[in-house]
């Protein structure tokens, strides 16, 4: 016999009259009869009624179920039409799930006691507990490992790392939270599903290093001593010679089938190390929470996705600090553009993203902008950025895998400048807003583990093959990436 799911009405929809179908299963005790025979595991009453005795033996007979009170019922099926709302109390008189069993959230049947629990005919139970039918559970056993971009949760429910991208292996479907299941995917129950699910809630830490040294003017090379040389073209009190960025990035999403929810917060440190005219060096430090950003990221069609987002003032754009001028003497200035912490203005960001589906080589490939939408209290705004990525991967196995990165970058021309560090323009380029921005090209490699938690540890190293700068202006040397992943 089949087991029956009474703890739902089942629903169709007519295709000739729209009319919404009601299949309603009545039930009656089974009566009692001298010559009717009580199965075992049951124990007839007074009043007639078969009642569980023994839950490990009773197995209810062909067009029989057991009730929430034990009873042992016939199932009567019959169709009435109904109106498209359906009353609040009939779920109460419809049977419930077979005794010693319950439902989960996510509309599994689990055993109250797995390890006593018998199966009814058709089904099974597999090792966590949990009720399948007979079809599905050998369906599942023939999948002989986790399929790439798979992960196995604790009660053994096979998840996708990436619900809105990944591809169900034949004769699999995927619930919109990312849950596989073995069969064909049914439309009301992928529904009710997805409202039963929450998806995944994940946490990302990101750290970056990024280290600039030497001056570029387009593609050009300039000595630090001719930009400081009276006799050559530039004439500057004092240059940078290098500069480390380090950004702590902290991000939270909340991941499905359909969509992406991220919010980032940014923390940043920078160093500057400056090379006067006399030859003497001096350091300029400044580090505190920089920019913030949440995104929306949106499944489309054929593995494309569709990403808006904005990234709000959170840094600031006033730091002060100590700045050594020529013979020693040390003033309190307004540090250059490139120390901020943050751009100063609100900044809508959009982006295409199209990957192939999970295998052992998978490709991607995706461009972003950010527009910067206002000019901040400063009375200037950092210029736009275009930025396109490519990157190939393989899948060595479902936990390791590595890739390579090509990335064009391409940052507009400042536009306006602040009123204190236009007024030492002249004295080193970082302080001229018409040095920033510029085209740039990475290449890059990276590794990543990923285990059966979802918990994922990522390193990744890039440096630029070609850099175009509106300058004097330094230039990016390398750029590494540690990552760590978990899921909830």
């Amino acid at each position: 016999m089949g087991l029956v799911d009474c703890s739902k009405p089942r629903i169709s929809i007519s295709q000739s009259t729209s009319i919404l179908i009601l299949t309603l299963v009545l039930t009656t005790n089974l009566v009692a009869q001298e010559n009717t025979p009580v199965p075992p595991g049951f124990k007839r009453l007074s009043n007639g009624d078969v009642v569980v005795q023994d839950i490990l033996q009773a197995i209810p007979p062909d067009g029989y179920y057991i009730s929430k009170d034990a009873r042992l019922k016939k199932i009567e099926v019959k169709e009435i039409l109904v109106s498209e709302v359906l009353p609040a109390d009939m779920e109460d008189d419809l049977p419930d799930i077979p005794i010693g069993f319950h439902r989960m959230d996510n509309g599994d049947i689990m055993a109250n006691n797995p390890a006593k629990a018998v199966a009814p005919p058709g089904f099974v139970l597999d090792e966590n507990g949990v009720l399948k039918e007979l079809k599905v559970a050998q369906a599942e056993e023939a999948l002989p490992d986790l399929p790439i971009g798979f992960h196995r949760m604790p009660d053994g429910t096979i998840m996708a790392n990436n619900p809105s991208k990944a591809v169900a292996p034949a004769g699999f479907y995927l619930l919109p939270d990312g849950t596989l299941k073995a069969g064909k995917a049914d439309v009301n129950i992928s529904k009710q599903a997805a409202v039963r699910s929450s998806g995944m809630l994940m946490f990302d830490y990101r750290y970056t290093h990024m280290y600039m040294q030497g001056l570029l003017d387009q593609t050009i090379f300039v000595p630090l001593v001719d930009a400081v040389d009276l006799t050559q073209q530039y004439k500057y009190m004092m240059v940078p010679r290098n500069m480390s960025m380090d950004m702590h990035m902290l991000m939270l999403m909340y991941h499905t089938r359909e969509y992406m929810l991220m919010g980032m917060l940014h923390y940043m440190s920078n160093s500057m190390e400056m090379y006067s005219r006399d030859e003497t060096a001096s350091q300029m430090y400044s580090k505190g929470l920089a920019d913030s950003v949440v995104t929306a990221t949106f499944a489309g069609p054929k593995n494309i996705s569709f990403m808006v987002g904005m990234s709000f003032p959170t840094g600031s754009t006033d730091v002060r600090g100590p700045m050594t001028h020529l013979a020693g003497i040390v003033t309190q200035e307004k540090y250059p553009y490139g120390m901020q912490l943050g751009s100063g203005s609100y900044e809508f960001k959009q982006g295409i993203t199209i990957e192939s589906p999970i295998q052992f080589l998978q490709w991607s490939l995706s461009y972003e902008y950010t527009a910067r939408l206002n000019r901040n209290k400063h009375d200037y705004r950092l210029g736009n950025i275009l930025q396109s990525n490519a990157w190939l991967k393989m899948n060595f196995t479902n936990n390791i895998s590595a890739k390579v990165t090509a990335q064009a970058r391409n940052v507009e021309t400042t536009l306006g400048f602040d009123a204190e560090n236009e007024a030492n323009r002249e004295m080193s380029p970082a302080m001229d807003a018409r040095n920033y921005g510029g085209r740039r090209f990475d290449l890059g490699f990276g590794l990543r583990y990923e285990n059966s938690k979802m918990t994922s540890v990522d390193l990744s190293f890039s440096a630029p093959v070609y850099q175009d700068l509106n300058g004097p202006q330094m230039k990016t040397l390398w750029l590494a990436n540690v990552g760590l992943g978990y899921m909830f």
